[in-house]
């Protein structure tokens, strides 16, 4: 069974191909293999039913009885839990330190300021080699900050989208590798 980061490193890729075979947006890609991975998931639940003798009867009936409002209400509960555990999961994995980069994005002040705050202790942080080195800034001093999460979320994504383009090249370059020895061996 793969892991949670391989899977997310599978479902980027196949939005990337979704985006550029269809030349959509990003974001439109990551919706419609969204919809297409819960039809399939759909269908499979389906078919392990139909496996397990369940008539189309009891199929219909148990569609009436999830069409409730009490039972609609249940299962927004169980969609926003779900949204919470990822939520969780991404503040539980969150790292140490942030550089200046990432404060200065998060805070919206410059670089500079973010070093003068570093060096006059507004912020917990630490130069990681000496004094003209970089700073290391804890990133728990900003956990209970409103906008946390959603910055979080925000380097995450953008992690995920360098991961995914690194994988890319390294792809490519695979695939041009052997594109020329299957030249070189063409040519022999």
């Amino acid at each position: 069974m793969s892991t949670l980061k391989e899977r997310q490193h599978d479902r980027t890729l196949l939005e990337k191909m979704i985006a550029n075979e269809m030349q959509v947006d990003p974001e439109l890609a990551h919706e419609l293999l969204k919809d297409y991975i819960l039809q399939q998931q759909i269908k499979r639940n389906q078919e392990r039913l139909k496996a397990r003798k369940l008539s189309n009867q009891k199929m219909q009936e148990f569609n009436k009885k999830m069409e409730q409002k009490a039972m609609q209400e249940n299962i927004e509960r169980i969609i926003e839990y779900s949204d919470e555990e990822y939520k969780e999961e991404l503040l539980l994995n969150y790292p140490k330190y942030f550089n200046v980069r990432e404060v200065s994005l998060y805070k919206g002040i410059t670089p500079q300021q973010v070093r003068r705050n570093c060096i006059n202790g507004k912020y917990q942080a630490e130069q990681v080699a000496g004094e003209n080195s970089s700073w290391r800034i804890l990133t728990d001093q900003f956990k209970e900050e409103n906008d946390f999460f959603d910055f979080i979320q925000q380097r995450a994504e953008k992690f995920k989208k360098v991961s995914e383009a690194s994988q890319m090249a390294v792809e490519l370059w695979t695939e041009s590798q052997n594109s020329i020895q299957i030249e070189h061996k063409n040519n022999e």
